[in-house]
């Protein structure tokens, strides 16, 4: 048997938590964390996404993308319109102040994985980004 810190998730989760104390320092000092960054991603690849979909996309609970986005959106960062084929939801979209956040942060991200993958051939990561992408999928638990 398996003690917890041999699982693939405990893992996983500790792969995560290193990235996030590492991207700390350079999101507190405009004011989001790590995860306000990640939103803004998604944002940025799907520009014009309904709340509804950021959510799918992100996998987070509805209300709590509601209060991201506000945070965003009080920073400058966000902005919401109201979408064209239905008038009770939001399209997202990205300030140019939203899209210099993501320029100019983008290397906290690459720089994170670098840093934890330097000891780790191209193969090795190769198999591995495959593995995860296969335990990704949507497979009932």
């Amino acid at each position: 048997m398996y003690s917890l810190q041999e699982t693939i998730c405990f893992k996983l989760m500790l792969i995560r938590d290193r990235v996030h104390e590492y991207a700390k320092p350079y999101f507190r000092e405009i004011g989001i964390t790590y995860g306000n960054y990640v939103t803004m991603l998604f944002l940025y690849e799907n520009p014009g996404i309904t709340q509804a979909r950021l959510a799918e996309l992100n996998h987070k609970d509805r209300n709590v993308i509601v209060q991201t986005i506000d945070k965003l959106e009080e920073k400058n960062y966000v902005k919401r319109v109201r979408a064209k084929h239905d008038r009770r939801a939001y399209t997202l979209y990205l300030t140019e102040q939203g899209e210099e956040v993501i320029r100019k942060y983008w290397n906290v991200v690459t720089d994170a994985e670098k840093n934890l993958s330097a000891d780790i051939s191209e193969e090795e990561l190769t198999v591995f980004r495959s593995v995860i992408e296969k335990m990704c999928e949507e497979k009932e638990l």
